[in-house]
């Protein structure tokens, strides 16, 4: 009797620890099958908004409706929130919330200014996906060849996504050949407010704008919305 309860104990441990990997392996599994899923969809992303974009360029309606169209894409894809915070970086918490809802108005009207207008550059230019990878905290790196046609010039633009809580996808950078958008703004705006302060930032980010490219109401409706607590 002796021998089979001794026996019996060390089977109980393995099944225990049976058990215990077993769970630990079903989980891995579905971290990766979610992770893959995550990616696929970082990639559908990118390819719906491209497609997006073209269909507005190829449309027949006015000029004035193609970038009120745009300008709408454009909104609805990039998270204006989280690059305005990023490129402030520490100063984000020291200004006042006077000075934060005038830097992000001029902010977002300054990203509509300088991306938006480029769109219409198109000349029939090809684009497709050749890479995509994970990085960390719910962020995808989606990398695009764009091929000019007419010279067979090819460019290298890669846009980092983000899956927020909220389960939507978010551009948050744009890297093109390899240059960052934001490391380049947060280097630039930190060397601004450093040397002259918030305010010469905003009154820059204004000048650099012009209000006719704006739709004042989407601006209007992402301020109502805009929230200051982290990331």
């Amino acid at each position: 009797m002796n021998s089979v309860k001794y026996i019996a104990q060390p089977l109980s441990t393995l099944l225990f620890v049976f058990i215990i990997v077993l769970f630990f392996m079903v989980n891995c599994l579905y971290c990766i099958a979610s992770s893959t899923q995550d990616l696929l969809n970082a990639e559908q992303f990118v390819q719906k908004t491209a497609d997006s974009v073209l269909a507005v360029i190829k449309s027949e309606v006015s000029d004035g409706e193609k970038s009120t169209q745009l300008e709408n894409i454009f909104l609805q894809t990039v998270s204006a929130e989280w690059m305005a915070k990023f490129a402030l970086a520490k100063n984000v918490r020291s200004l006042s919330k006077v000075d934060k809802e005038k830097y992000m108005l001029a902010y977002k009207k300054f990203l509509l200014k300088s991306y938006v207008p480029r769109f219409r550059n198109y000349n029939g230019q090809h684009f497709k996906i050749v890479s995509s990878k994970e990085l960390s905290n719910s962020q995808f790196v989606v990398t695009t060849e764009i091929v000019d046609p007419n010279t067979s010039n090819k460019i290298m633009v890669a846009y980092r996504c983000k899956i927020f809580s909220s389960g939507k996808i978010k551009v948050i950078d744009i890297i093109a050949e390899n240059v960052s958008l934001m490391a380049s703004q947060r280097s630039e705006f930190s060397a601004i407010i450093e040397n002259e302060g918030i305010s010469s930032l905003i009154e820059r980010l204004t000048k650099h704008t012009t209000d006719h490219l704006v739709n004042w109401e989407l601006l209007i409706i992402f301020l109502k919305n805009w929230d200051w607590d982290g990331y």
